[in-house]
């Protein structure tokens, strides 16, 4: 059996608290920012101190308060929206008897969350007014319809894993994708002052900012745009901070699940196991939805290949060292939960939860280190986002039910093509190193176009060439990470019976 050994999960556990404390580092940076005036020209030790100065002025401004209820309100509304349509999706799918149909469905399901913010919106504004988020009374709405897609995928994902496991153990798949489905609902509560940071920031605009300005937009057009890197640093610890207590209240219900070394059954016969005929049908399918979204966007202008073309080999470069960056963390955190060091895992999850996304510090560090302007900060810091985390964190709660080294393998492979994604269609976090044209991926060239400030005209002239260049990729990596999954579940093993 090809389990994993004591031994080799103490060497993953070392490696994991490793890459945890260097995770961390950026967040010191920050806090250490909060506490000067930052000069760019004098440096982080030479600009002078300002004690709790910033904190002070941050605590007691009426914006700070009014973006962190923004933060939390969308958020809620984010999550009753998912909750709202993945629960129900891992319930009825849960009835599925075939075990193998059942794995296949539990990796489809994830492919909405690989779909990029960018191209949500524009999907919205060709059904939707305009005014959809040009308004105050509206914008709450339409940033539910943007976000709802994403997180029910993630819900009932976890929903269906988990009612493949609970049935496996000879118990009710309906209540394992319940059990699923609100375990996920708990580990995004993490994200309660951080909503979707791509959503937001497209659809945020002057005319609705009472309601739609957030922690991060908040930060980015104050910190990075304006460059008052010690008050942004301070928003970061302040939000961390709070941040804190739902992030441990989701480690310690990550723990229980951790805990619960039930005895399964293998869910496919051997034979069966490497037999994937829904492969070419899921390709079919892809391309499909691409000739859809080609309708749907109008005929594109195809002269513009040759300009996209130069933009090809950055795309390509950026997913592919994020990928592999995000791999490495994978294995790091998948085979220390497939080990016997759970409470490790819990306790490295708790940090990355809560200070992982040190954008100020991470910024500081790859300009001082001169990173600005290539693709190596970008692709160390892609894993950082909170989407990865919470999709690798369900990840480690499924390989814990089975220990066996290639299922883990094939989930931290589907981790690490998720980072891929992103980075092939999301614009976080190029945008804060790419300032070059000739070094934009995809990404965030239909970032560029989609988030103008001219938000009720931002529709008209769209380039659907882009949005294909954007979107057919992440939807063959959608299925190659659903065709991962579906391998994995169908070989948890017997082990623990």
């Amino acid at each position: 059996m090809n389990t994993l050994s004591s031994r080799k999960s103490s060497a993953w556990t070392i490696l994991l608290v490793l890459v945890t404390l260097a995770s961390l580092v950026p967040a010191l940076f920050s806090l250490i920012l909060s506490l000067i005036q930052y000069q760019p020209a004098r440096g982080l030790f030479g600009s002078p101190f300002a004690g709790l100065q910033h904190y002070a002025q941050i605590l007691s401004s009426f914006a700070f308060t009014r973006v962190v209820a923004n933060s939390f309100l969308l958020w809620l509304v984010s999550l009753g929206a998912a909750l709202l349509l993945g629960l129900p999706a891992a319930l009825l799918g849960s009835l599925v008897k075939d075990n193998r149909t059942l794995a296949s469905l539990a990796g489809l399901v994830l492919l909405p969350a690989l779909i990029p913010a960018s191209v949500y919106l524009m999907l919205l504004l060709r059904i939707f007014p305009s005014t959809l988020f040009a308004s105050r009374n509206t914008y709450v709405l339409g940033y539910a319809l943007q976000t709802i897609l994403p997180g029910a995928a993630l819900v009932a994902f976890a929903g269906l894993a988990f009612a493949l496991i609970w049935r496996a153990g000879g118990r009710s798949a309906p209540a394992g994708a319940l059990t699923g489905g609100l375990s996920a609902a708990l580990l995004a509560g993490f994200q309660m002052l951080q909503p979707s940071y791509e959503a937001s920031l497209l659809s945020a605009n002057p005319l609705v900012y009472e309601i739609a300005d957030t922690l991060d937009t908040f930060n980015y057009r104050t910190s990075l745009m304006q460059m008052n890197i010690s008050q942004g640093a301070t928003v970061y610890v302040l939000r961390s901070l709070f941040q804190f207590v739902p992030a441990l209240l989701a480690a310690l219900v990550l723990f229980v699940l951790l805990r619960k070394n039930q005895a399964i059954q293998p869910l496919a016969a051997p034979a069966a196991q490497d037999r994937s005929r829904g492969t070419l049908i899921a390709f079919v399918v892809a391309a499909v939805l691409s000739l859809a979204l080609l309708f749907a966007f109008g005929r594109p202008a195809w002269g513009i290949a040759g300009e996209l073309s130069r933009n090809l080999l950055p795309s390509l470069l950026l997913a592919f060292s994020a990928a592999l960056v995000a791999f490495a963390v994978s294995c790091l955190v998948l085979f220390g939960a497939a080990g016997s060091a759970s409470l490790v895992t819990v306790i490295a999850g708790v940090f990355l939860l809560a200070f992982s996304q040190a954008t100020v510090g991470q910024y500081i560090i790859a300009r001082s280190l001169g990173l600005i302007g290539t693709f190596i900060a970008p692709a160390l810091t892609g894993w950082l986002q909170p989407s990865f985390l919470l999709l690798i964190l369900l990840f480690a709660l499924l390989v814990r039910f089975g220990q066996r080294q290639s299922s883990t393998l094939r989930l931290a492979f589907a981790g690490a093509l998720a980072v891929a994604a992103q980075a092939w269609g999301g614009f976080i976090p190029a945008i804060l190193y790419l300032n070059s044209p000739q070094t934009f991926s995809y990404g965030l060239l239909l970032r560029n176009m989609a988030g103008s400030a001219e938000i009720i005209s931002m529709v008209e002239g769209t380039r659907p060439l882009l949005v294909l260049a954007v979107l057919v990729p992440c939807l063959l990596i959608g299925f190659a990470i659903a065709w991962l999954v579906r391998q994995a579940l169908i070989r948890l093993p017997a082990e623990h019976a």
